[in-house]
């Protein structure tokens, strides 16, 4: 499904810099980011925070 949203955003974005081309940069940052988001995202969100907060990776015992 991600790969269908991607697709249409970009083709979307594409022809409205065929129609305006001071827009050509709209369809390749809509290319690069969507291709990052479908492809390459991770579908749960990010990792959970440490408790603590310190951030130092350190495990707990």
């Amino acid at each position: 499904m991600r790969i269908a949203i991607y697709l249409a955003v970009v083709a979307t974005l594409a022809g409205l810099a065929w129609l305006y081309p001071f827009l050509f940069e709209l369809p390749l940052a809509a290319a690069i980011g969507g291709a990052y988001w479908a492809f390459f995202a991770g579908k749960d969100g990010p990792p959970p925070a440490d408790d603590d907060g310190a951030g130092s990776g350190r495990r707990r015992e």
